[in-house]
């Protein structure tokens, strides 16, 4: 694995328990902020019977202005009966406006 850019710092997540809603795997971290950067994992448990076990997670930040927003959202998962889905979901121009007090 590549050595991340400075100022960031890679955590590996394990969840403690087996749970659809957990998640084990990297997480990247912005040492500045404290803010997630990016993170690849896989469930800690098939989400469902229609999942086979592998399904790889892969989320994106961008810092905009002073805000940590999302980038993007890649999924791979291969799912009983039909192969492999692969949806993906991508951020981007954002426009940070004022709000009125």
């Amino acid at each position: 694995m590549k050595r991340p850019p400075r100022g960031r710092d890679i955590l590996s997540v394990l969840p403690r328990s087996k749970n659809k809603f957990l998640y084990r795997g990297k997480v990247w971290v912005d040492a500045v902020d404290s803010a997630i950067v990016r993170i690849v994992a896989e469930p800690a448990k098939s989400p469902s019977f229609w999942t086979k076990k592998k399904s790889m997670i892969e989320q994106t930040h961008v810092k905009v202005n002073s805000l940590w927003l999302p980038a993007g959202s890649h999924t791979e998962t291969a799912v009983r009966l039909s192969g492999l889905a692969v949806p993906s979901i991508e951020y981007r121009d954002y426009k940070i406006v004022e709000a009125d007090p």
